[in-house]
């Protein structure tokens, strides 16, 4: 029954967050559309903002678990699991636009949100020793920070997933996988693995 309960919240909040902003949606909103009183929205969450910070967890655990998989299908293959992940980002994208939306607008501030804080770092950590790992076995990534990789292979997706969902480009994502999963290969394979990293 508390499934079911968070649920209805969850299911309801996320509708409503995505069609009518974050903060035009009050508790009792939430109460109308998902049928829960507001008692037991504030015993499962302790507030809105605890609402938007399990909608935000839910959805970038999801992500992380996928594109970890995708590592996982092409253990031995560095080039073709880039070229994957980079897909995945852009099939995310495209699966879940409106818990990609709501990732992209509220991410930071439940990252700084008490509601939010301790389990997005504790999904961070995990998902985070997860793609290392994924990048120690070869030697074309294993010696490059982490950051980098995402500052190259995964921001050109994310933001190109970003102007579809903001209807500024027509075209599905998915439709440029095949480029940008060869452009982040190149730009891994274009950093100088010997020099020393900038201050």
């Amino acid at each position: 029954m508390a499934q079911d309960t968070r649920s209805a919240v969850l299911d309801a909040a996320a509708r409503l967050f995505d069609t009518r902003g974050y903060p035009s949606v009050s508790i009792a909103d939430l109460t109308a559309a998902s049928g829960v009183s507001n008692g037991s929205i504030y015993h499962h969450f302790g507030a809105k903002d605890g609402v938007l910070a399990a909608l935000v967890v839910a959805a970038l655990g999801d992500y992380q678990r996928g594109l970890l998989a995708t590592f996982a299908a092409h253990a031995d293959d560095p080039h073709a699991g880039l070229r994957a992940a980079v897909a995945f980002e852009l099939r995310w994208f495209e699966a879940n636009p409106r818990p990609a939306r709501l990732v992209l607008a509220h991410r930071d501030a439940i990252a700084a949100s008490d509601a939010g804080r301790e389990p997005l770092r504790a999904a961070n950590r995990a998902f985070l020793r997860g793609v290392r790992a994924w990048l120690d076995r070869h030697e074309q990534t294993k010696d490059i920070d982490i950051n980098v990789v995402h500052a190259v292979a995964f921001a050109p997706a994310r933001e190109l997933g970003s102007l579809w969902l903001a209807k500024r480009v027509k075209q599905r994502p998915t439709t440029f996988a095949p480029a940008l999963g060869d452009a982040a290969w190149a730009a891994i394979n274009a950093i100088d693995h010997e020099a020393p990293p900038t201050p």
